[in-house]
């Protein structure tokens, strides 16, 4: 059932820097909603004026009619200002998480810089209340709104967790326009309650073992790995494969983040160009305390070519291998793999390569693209082959739902 309480359209008979009455607004309340939930109207409303004054289109002076307009559900609260400024707020909770300013259609032009248009991203959110520091994450022309005349930047924060050099995964996202430097849809986001690390293992280990997952996961022999620095998330990893221990299902229940390394993870052998986007690759989000990883998102799968399919890369032992610290060389043998074997690490330049490594002859093998490929490591690598730890494959559980 649907109520409409009341709609106003004005007439701009009042000075247009007098903010608008809460009459004058067309309210529409649905899906058994009754009431503005915790929003506070007055203020959203006073908000709304404030936007309009700061975008200060010219047009906008000279308009002699606009309508107000609000619709509320039991999830959001969407209002619509002078048919320029649109926020939108939840219900429950009061909180503002999205703003726009549609522009005028009249004389678009790619006025602005990017860098101009991320100090107006800056200026918007300190405008509508936010207190947050600010990491930048991206920006960049975004072609996905226009192809042709470049007329929007999308910008990215992050932000920074009070009191550390750790970022949140939540922060802001915002289409701008570079006419005139306004978001058309900026995404606010909050910062959850969260628990600062006692301990950060390294960003190395924690690809290491990313690597590891993935390879126990999908079956990739050759991989290629890289990570950002670790940011704050909720551990929401019910949904996919996820070795999510009580600690990490404790703190999605209460909504709490904890400090996570997110690592992307690509098949190397399959011989395509970074970035190409049937690339397989899955990511992996390994816990920065402990360097466990806690869930695994098989992006690969949603990409609708099999890895078979995609054109690969012949492997060989060329080139300056390493094991921990220890580099040395690995000749190809046509012995047959050994049948004892201990899992191993080794790195390539940028790949990273699941072997098995036999003990007793000394001889490192794998299987890539169906086919065994047998190495002699030299006598260094041997002996830190020996050494080094078992690079076992972590299992991951089935994807649980968030009630369980």
């Amino acid at each position: 059932m649907i109520t409409i309480l009341f709609a106003v359209s004005l007439l701009a008979q009042q000075p247009l820097s007098q903010q608008d009455a809460l009459s004058s607004f067309r309210v529409r309340f649905s899906e058994g909603q009754e009431n503005y939930g915790k929003v506070d109207v007055p203020k959203a409303a006073s908000l709304a004026h404030r936007l309009w004054e700061f975008a200060a289109f010219p047009e906008d002076q000279k308009r002699k009619y606009w309508e107000n307009s609000m619709s509320v559900t039991p999830r959001f609260l969407n209002l619509d200002y002078r048919n320029r400024v649109g926020l939108a707020y939840s219900t429950p909770t009061g909180r503002l998480f999205a703003c726009g300013i549609s522009y005028p259609s009249e004389n678009r032009a790619p006025n602005l810089s990017i860098d101009q248009c991320v100090e107006k991203v800056k200026e918007y959110y300190r405008l509508v209340g936010g207190t947050n520091t600010l990491s930048l994450q991206r920006a960049e022309i975004d072609l996905s709104m226009d192809r042709e005349t470049f007329l929007y930047v999308y910008v990215s924060f992050s932000f920074t967790a009070p009191g550390t050099a750790y970022r949140f995964a939540s922060g802001i996202e915002a289409i701008v326009d570079r006419t005139y430097g306004t978001p058309e849809n900026m995404q606010i986001g909050e910062i959850p309650p969260y628990d600062a690390p006692a301990n950060v293992v390294s960003k190395d280990d924690a690809v290491a073992n990313a690597i590891a997952a993935a390879s126990q996961y999908t079956g990739w022999s050759v991989l290629e790995g890289a990570s950002q620095e670790p940011m704050f998330h909720v551990p929401d990893y019910l949904g996919m494969p996820n070795r999510m221990q009580a600690v990490h299902k404790r703190r999605l229940s209460e909504g709490k983040a904890c400090l996570v390394y997110e690592v992307t993870v690509h098949d190397a052998s399959v011989d395509l160009p970074t970035g190409d986007r049937r690339r397989p690759f899955v990511q992996v989000y390994v816990d920065a305390e402990t360097g466990q990883p806690i869930g695994l998102l098989p992006v690969y799968k949603r990409i609708g070519a099999l890895s078979e399919d995609l054109p690969r890369r012949a492997f060989d032992w060329s080139g300056t291998w390493a094991v921990g610290s220890t580099t040395g060389k690995i000749l190809p043998s046509s012995k047959e793999p050994p049948f004892a074997q201990k899992r191993v690490l080794l790195v390539r330049d940028s790949q990273r390569v699941l072997a098995s490594y036999d003990p007793a002859s000394g001889l490192v093998w794998l299987i890539s693209g169906g086919k065994a490929f047998v190495g002699e490591p030299d006598g260094e690598l041997r002996l830190a082959l020996a050494l080094c730890r078992r690079a076992d494959g972590f299992e991951m559980d089935a994807p649980q739902r968030a009630n369980n």
